[in-house]
C-alpha cells in the first residue's frame, strides 16, 4: 500500500483552533485514506491529551506522524524523512529516509528517467512532496507512484503549494486501487473542520471539494448529464459525499426546465415562457434562481402576472 503522508499542519495557524475541529479533521482524513499526518507533538498532545502520557519521549522533537493502525489506535513516531531541496543540490547528511521537495518543473524535462534513477541509485528510502507552483503536484504524484515511488506528501486543498491532498486521493482511487484504500466520502467532514480552524477560502469549483462543481446550468451540459452523467462528470458526486444540482440560469435550455419543473405538471407554453423569463431574471440578477425564487416564478407565471424577482 502507497504511504501518504499530510501535511497540512505545517502551513496554518492552529494556535487558536479548537480541539474539536482538529480532531475531526485528523480522523476525517485518516477515514479518507491517508496513513500519516505531519505535525508537532504540541499539537498532537493538545488535540489528543492521551497521547501525552503514552509518548512522553517524543516532546521535545521538532516533528512526528501521527498514524491510525486497523484497530483504531493513534501513534506517534518522530519523524524519519530529512527533507532536502533538490533545486537546491541538497545533499542528506546522513543516512536515513529522505524527503525530496523543489521539483516543481519537472514536467517539462523526461520525469521517467529522473524517477527511475532515484529508485535505483539512493540508499535512502524516499518520500516525494510533489511542488504545485506550476498546477502540476497531482500528476507528479502520480507519475512518481506509478513508476513505483511508494511514498507521497501533499497537504489539504494544496495548501503550502504542495500537491493537493484531494486530488492525489481521488487520483489513487481510480488509477491505482490495488494501492490504495479509503473513503472519499469523508473529504467532505475533513473540509469543514479545515474551514472552521483555518479561515481558509476555498474556491466554489476547487476540483473535489468546491461546492459548484457538481452544479448544472448549461442546456447541453444538462441534456448529457441525463442521458449519460459520466459524459461530463469525471466521478459519481457522491464518491466524495457530494450530490449533483441542476440549477437554472441565463445559459439553461428546455431539457433543464422539463427536468427542474416536471412536479409542477406545466403545460408546453407555460415551460416556453418560463424559460424565456428565467433567462432574463437571471442575466439581471447576475445569478442562478434559488429553488424558493423559483417556486414564487411558477405561480406568477401560471397567474399570468407582471414578474418580479
Amino acid at each position: 500500500m502507497i504511504t501518504i503522508i499530510d501535511r497540512t499542519m505545517g502551513h496554518v495557524n492552529t494556535s487558536h483552533a479548537g480541539r474539536e475541529a482538529l480532531s475531526t479533521f485528523f480522523t476525517s482524513l485518516f477515514k479518507s485514506g491517508v496513513t500519516h499526518i505531519e505535525g508537532t507533538p504540541a499539537l498532537f498532545f493538545r488535540v489528543f491529551p492521551e497521547l501525552a502520557h503514552k509518548f512522553k519521549g517524543l516532546s521535545t522533537i521538532p516533528s512526528c506522524l501521527l498514524s491510525l493502525d486497523h484497530y483504531q489506535n493513534l501513534s506517534l513516531n518522530e519523524n524519519p524523512y530529512q527533507q532536502f531541496d533538490i533545486s537546491k543540490d541538497q545533499q542528506p547528511d546522513t543516512e536515513g529516509s529522505c524527503s525530496l521537495t523543489g521539483i516543481s518543473d519537472l514536467l517539462a524535462t523526461d520525469e521517467l528517467v529522473y524517477f527511475m534513477d532515484l529508485f535505483q541509485t539512493s540508499p535512502f528510502a524516499l518520500n516525494f512532496c510533489p511542488d504545485n507552483r506550476l498546477h502540476c503536484g497531482t500528476a507528479l504524484a502520480m507519475e512518481w507512484i506509478t513508476l513505483g515511488g511508494q511514498s507521497v506528501s501533499a497537504s489539504f486543498t494544496g495548501i503550502g503549494q504542495m500537491a493537493p491532498l484531494e486530488e492525489v486521493l481521488m487520483s489513487l482511487t481510480y488509477h491505482c486501487p490495488d494501492k490504495f484504500e479509503g473513503d472519499l466520502s469523508n473529504l467532505q467532514t475533513a473540509k469543514k473542520a479545515f474551514l472552521d480552524f483555518s479561515q481558509a477560502l476555498i474556491p466554489a469549483n476547487k476540483p473535489v471539494l468546491g461546492e459548484q462543481i457538481f452544479k448544472v446550468e448549461s442546456g447541453i451540459h444538462v441534456d448529457g448529464i441525463l442521458k449519460n452523467p459520466a459524459i461530463y462528470e469525471p466521478f459519481d458526486p457522491q464518491i466524495v459525499g457530494q450530490e449533483r444540482e441542476i440549477v437554472l440560469g441565463k445559459h439553461s435550455g428546455q431539457k433543464s426546465i422539463d427536468h427542474k419543473l416536471k412536479s409542477y405538471q406545466l403545460s408546453d407554453s407555460c415551460l416556453k415562457r418560463m424559460l424565456q423569463t428565467i433567462r432574463e431574471r437571471c442575466s439581471q440578477l447576475g445569478r442562478n434562481l434559488s429553488d424558493l425564487e423559483l417556486a414564487n416564478l411558477v405561480m406568477e407565471v401560471q397567474n399570468d402576472a407582471k414578474i418580479y424577482c
